[in-house]
C-alpha cells in the first residue's frame, strides 16, 4: 500500500481528489480567462495548491512515493497541452486516469501494479505530447505559409483592382500616376540622345453621338474595342492608360520626334481603314491625338495638360488628326 495507514482512506482520498478536482477545474478556468492579469492570478493559485499537496504527499505516502504525485500532475498537463483533445475530452480523459489509478490501488493494494501503471501512462503521455507538439508545429508552419501567401496574393489582386480600370481591364489613371517616377528616371536616361518620352492623349471623336444612338451597351463595348485596339497597336515597351471617360492616354518610350509622330498618324490611319466589330454591329470609329514630349520640369500634371492643349487643337481643327504641343 503507497499510503500511510493512519491516513488511509479518507485523508489520502480526499486529498487525491481534490488535487485532481482542482487541476481540472484550472483546466476549465483556462477557456474563460479574458485577460493575462487574470490567467497568472489561476497560475499561481494552481501552483500554490500543487506545492501544498506535494509537501502533504511527502507526510502520508510511504517512504519516497509522493514522487508518484509529479507523474499524476505530469500526465494531466500532458494530456491538456498535447493539443489532440478539447477541454471537455481533457476533462474526461483525466478522470478515466485519476479513477484507474484509484482503482489500481484500492483493489489490487500493490505498489509494483500502481507503479507500472502510472511510469507507462506517464511515458506514453508525455512522447505522445511530443509528437503531437512537433505536428501541430510543423501543420503551424504550412498554415502560416499558406495564409501568407494567400495575403500575398490578395494584396496582389487589391492592388491590381486598384490600378485596373474595371470596363476595358487595361490600367488606369491611379496606375498612371503610380508609375509616373518611372516615366521621369527613363527620361533622365534619354537625355543627350535623340530619343525621349512622349504622351499621347487620345480621344474617341463623336463619343456621345455614339452613345445617343445606339445606347450606353454600346458605347461601353466601343471604349473596350478602341482600349484593346490600341493596347494591340503599340510596341511591347509602350504603355496605354484608360484616363476618363473616352480619353486614354498612351506612352512612348525611346522615340524620337518624329517616330513618335509616324507612330500616332499610323494608328489614325488604322483606325480609319478598319471599323471596330462589336457582336452585330460595325462601327466606323475615329479619334483625335494630342502629343508632348515630357521634359526635365514637368510633372505628371503639367505633361498631360500639355498633351491635352495639344488634343483640343486637334477637335478644334476637325478632329481625327494628331497635333502636338512643345
Amino acid at each position: 500500500m503507497v499510503i500511510k495507514q493512519q491516513y488511509w482512506p479518507a485523508i489520502a482520498l480526499v486529498w487525491r481528489g481534490g488535487l485532481v478536482i482542482c487541476c481540472i477545474a484550472a483546466i476549465f478556468m483556462l477557456r474563460h480567462l479574458k485577460n493575462v492579469a487574470s490567467f497568472r492570478a489561476v497560475t499561481f493559485i494552481l501552483t500554490a495548491f500543487i506545492f501544498a499537496n506535494l509537501q502533504g504527499m511527502v507526510l502520508i505516502y510511504k517512504d519516497d512515493y509522493f514522487l508518484h504525485a509529479l507523474f499524476d500532475i505530469i500526465i494531466v498537463i500532458a494530456i491538456y497541452f498535447s493539443t489532440l483533445f478539447n477541454v471537455l475530452m481533457s476533462i474526461f480523459l483525466c478522470s478515466l486516469y485519476s479513477l484507474t489509478g484509484f482503482l489500481i490501488i484500492y483493489v489490487s493494494k500493490d505498489i509494483d501494479a500502481y507503479s507500472l501503471f502510472i511510469v507507462g501512462m506517464g511515458y506514453l503521455a508525455t512522447n505522445l505530447t511530443g509528437v503531437i507538439i512537433s505536428i501541430h508545429e510543423h501543420t503551424l508552419k504550412r498554415r502560416f505559409y499558406y495564409r501568407k501567401e494567400c495575403l500575398q496574393n490578395f494584396a496582389a489582386d487589391m492592388k491590381n483592382m486598384a490600378f485596373q480600370d474595371p470596363l476595358t481591364k487595361i490600367n488606369n489613371r491611379r496606375a498612371f500616376y503610380e508609375s509616373f517616377v518611372t516615366y521621369q528616371r527613363m527620361a533622365n536616361r534619354f537625355r543627350g540622345s535623340d530619343s525621349d518620352v512622349y504622351f499621347v492623349l487620345a480621344d474617341i471623336d463623336y463619343f456621345k453621338k455614339i452613345n445617343d444612338e445606339y445606347g450606353h451597351d454600346v458605347g461601353d463595348q466601343v471604349l473596350v474595342c478602341f482600349a484593346h485596339f490600341l493596347k494591340n497597336s503599340i510596341h511591347s515597351t509602350d504603355q496605354v492608360y484608360r484616363f476618363g471617360g473616352e480619353e486614354f492616354l498612351l506612352i512612348f518610350e525611346g522615340y524620337c520626334y518624329q517616330s513618335a509622330i509616324q507612330r500616332t498618324e499610323e494608328l489614325i490611319k488604322a483606325l480609319n481603314e478598319k471599323p471596330l466589330k462589336l457582336d452585330d454591329l460595325s462601327i466606323a470609329v475615329t479619334a483625335s491625338f494630342g502629343l508632348a514630349v515630357l521634359k526635365d520640369s514637368d510633372t505628371d500634371i503639367s505633361v498631360v495638360s500639355r498633351a491635352d492643349k495639344a488634343l483640343y487643337q486637334a477637335k478644334r481643327s476637325g478632329r481625327n488628326r494628331l497635333c502636338t504641343m512643345e
